[in-house]
């Protein structure tokens, strides 16, 4: 796959297919949103085995102290209270399994991030205006 091959702009670090920076300053997650659209990105959204396997494993070597990442998942307050990528895709708990599926249905609770307390990426939720690091994404 030649797209593996495209460098990222600086600062961004090249994972799977995608061009990831992970901001370790802290925000809750609509500053976290448009602070990656700020600078060409979005938060991310992990969607397949392999970029969760290359995510996680650049976190466990690169960053191991930082645990608790914003991603671009959040849940439809709406109509089924279905957790969803900021691109509109089904989340699928088969790729990154939830810490506690308990979680899913807190209420108030429209934000996920993941999590890497286990050295694995679980997804886990809580309120938007928590604040945490983040994972922006583009594809180059």
């Amino acid at each position: 796959d030649s797209a593996d091959d495209v460098a990222c702009s600086d600062q961004w670090v090249r994972i799977h297919r995608g061009c990831y920076k992970f901001v370790t300053e802290e925000e809750h997650w609509s500053a976290a949103l448009e602070h990656c659209r700020t600078i060409g990105g979005d938060l991310t959204t992990i969607q397949s085995w392999k970029e969760k396997e290359e995510i996680q494993k650049y976190l466990a070597t690169e960053i191991p102290d930082t645990l608790k990442w914003w991603v671009g998942l959040q849940r439809n307050k709406t109509s089924d209270g279905a957790w969803k990528w900021i691109d509109n895709n089904d989340l699928d708990s088969n790729v990154i399994p939830w810490s506690n599926s308990d979680l899913k249905t807190r209420p108030g609770e429209l934000c996920g991030y993941v999590d890497m307390a286990t050295t694995k990426l679980q997804f886990t939720v809580t309120r938007c205006s928590a604040n945490y690091p983040f994972i922006c994404e583009y594809h180059s």
